[in-house]
């Protein structure tokens, strides 16, 4: 986890997908940090499945019932299309980049 101004960017690796409290975890970071903008970098993920996809989802979901935004940076093109067929976790946009994240631009979109 790190601190950039007014956003949170949160790494997850590999093992993320295998913890049952993923969504959770995060979205206490989140609380604790008062921030409303997540960035989660996804670049160190091999291969998404569908259990990652869903707390991915959750987190956007409940990020967002609270006011804030989240996207995804980082992932391959085979995952992202991974990552977008779960409905619900579509909807957080995915950029290549931290910085494009941040900045809004450039969104990728998943080939299905």
């Amino acid at each position: 986890m790190e601190r950039g101004p007014d956003w949170l960017f949160v790494g997850l690796g590999e093992g993320a997908a295998r913890r049952d409290d993923l969504a959770e975890g995060v979205c206490r970071l989140v609380q604790a940090s008062m921030a409303h903008r997540v960035v989660l970098e996804l670049d160190e993920v091999e291969s998404m499945d569908e259990r990652l996809a869903e707390a991915i989802a959750a987190i956007g979901t409940r990020v967002r019932e609270e006011g804030g935004l989240v996207r995804i940076c980082g992932l391959s093109d085979a995952n992202l299309s991974r990552l977008q067929s779960v409905s619900a976790a579509a909807l957080v946009p995915h950029f290549g980049s931290r910085v494009e994240a941040v900045g809004g631009h450039d969104q990728r979109v998943g080939t299905p």
